[in-house]
Formats: C-alpha cells, structure tokens, sequence
C-alpha cells in the first residue's frame, strides 16, 4: 500500500477514533516506506517508526515497530472468520496496555470506493474470542436438538400383539420411533459436537487474551474480526497504550 493510500488511510482513521471516542493521541499507519507514514501534526521527531514486511509460508507479514514495541500482523481473510494473526514485543522497560476487543476493522467493497470517502460496507470491533465459543457450543446444541426432534418424527410399522376382554388375542401394526433414524442422528450428533468442541479448544488455545506486554517479552495470538464477502480493502485500527496503529489489507490473490 502506497503513501497516497497512507494518507487517505490516516484522514480515516482520525475520524474512526474521533467518533469512537478512544482517546487517542497518536495513529502511526503501516506503508511499504520504512518510515511509515504518521499524523504529521503528532508526530514527536525523535521518535524512531520503522515499517517492515517479511513473506512467510502463511502469507505477507506485516510490522511497525515504534518506541520499543514490536507489533507484527498476519492477515488471513479467507478463513471462516477474518482472522489476522498478532505478535507484540516490548523492549522497553515500561508495560504496553491494549485491549484486543477493542480493536477495528472497516471493510470496503473496492478500493475506489474507498479512494472516494464512502463508508464501508461494515465496521466493527473484533469478535471476543469468549463470544464465539459460545456461539460454537449453542449452535451445536441447537443443530443436535432439532436433529433429534427430525428423526424422533421418523417412525417404521410393527406388528404388536394386543389381548381382547374376552381373552383372546389379536395383532395390530401400529408406527414407533425409526431406532436406525434415531442412532444415525445420535451419531450425527456425537460428531457435530466433537467437531464444535476441537474448534472452541483451537480458540482457546490461539486466541490473544493477553492484555499487557510486560517489559523485555512478547505476547501473540489470532484476532477474530466479522467476515464480509465482495471485500477488496480491509482496514485494521490496533489501540495499544495511546497509539493506534493501522493496516491497510487488500485482497489476497487467489
């Protein structure tokens, strides 16, 4: 992404966290310049901002490192999420605070519709990981409750015997439950379940919970943001202590 992008991107994001009401002091935007790009009014001149990128076997990788932190991301938009990956170092001797569910993300149909100042097609903050575990445990239920209730609905003949009140007895074909109809949606049901559960335990495992980067370490995790389809850019808005850092995310060829 351009410094041309740079700009309109920093025009943005002001707005963003003026109507936000974040309180922050400092954006500094990701470019492919080392020197990144940042508010020119804000910008303090002997503040070191340098931009990076690196390929990995994932994808591009991108990073701004600024006043002893280290923030690298890893985009992964075709996920079923948009998943971007974050590692944060601290060489300072100070803690940085941040607050991951409070980070952005504004997707925009084309980049045109961008270049021209129309709001994007969707804006919101980033999915906490504890929210979709939820999700994924109660569309499970919900999904293995109604399969039940479709295949109690199941039923087959059977041929009963019944005993009249004079003692004789006689048959009857009467409908009960489908046992095959009933085992095969437990059985479905088994799986969906498993499956729910290796997702919410991959969360867990991945997720950034991590609230502070103490000093001389590093924290990483995946960051979960809402998905939108016939998406060209994608705008990432990352809070940490009083700076917003910011990426600009086209399009991954396919």
């Amino acid at each position: 992404m351009g410094m041309k992008i740079s700009k309109a991107l920093l025009l943005l994001t002001l707005l963003v966290h003026i109507v936000s009401a974040q309180g922050v002091r400092k954006v500094i935007i990701w470019s492919e310049d080392p020197e990144c790009d940042s508010s020119p009014n804000l910008r303090v001149p002997v503040e070191k901002i340098i931009c990076s990128s690196s390929q990995t076997d994932r994808g591009k990788a991108i990073g701004i490192e600024h006043n002893g932190l280290r923030l690298v991301i890893l985009p992964q938009p075709d996920s079923e999420y948009f998943t971007v990956g974050a590692a944060l170092s601290n060489s300072t001797q100070d803690p940085f605070m941040f607050d991951s569910d409070t980070w952005i993300v504004a997707h925009y149909r084309s980049m045109a519709e961008f270049r021209e100042g129309k709001p994007p097609l969707y804006r919101g903050r980033s999915l906490p990981s504890r929210t979709i575990i939820q999700g994924l445990r109660a569309e499970a239920q919900q999904s293995n409750s109604l399969d039940s209730y479709i295949a109690s609905t199941q039923t087959s003949p059977k041929t009963v015997e019944f005993k009249r009140s004079d003692g004789s007895t006689g048959r009857m074909v009467v409908r009960v439950p489908n046992e095959d109809e009933l085992n095969r949606a437990r059985e479905r049901s088994g799986n969906r379940s498993k499956l729910a559960e290796e997702r919410q335990e991959e969360i867990r495992k991945h997720a950034l919970t991590a609230k502070t980067v103490m000093p001389k370490s590093s924290v990483a995790g995946m960051v979960y943001f809402e998905r939108k389809k016939n998406v060209e850019l994608s705008v990432l808005s990352l809070a940490v202590g009083e700076v917003t850092y910011v990426f600009g995310i086209g399009k991954s060829p396919r």
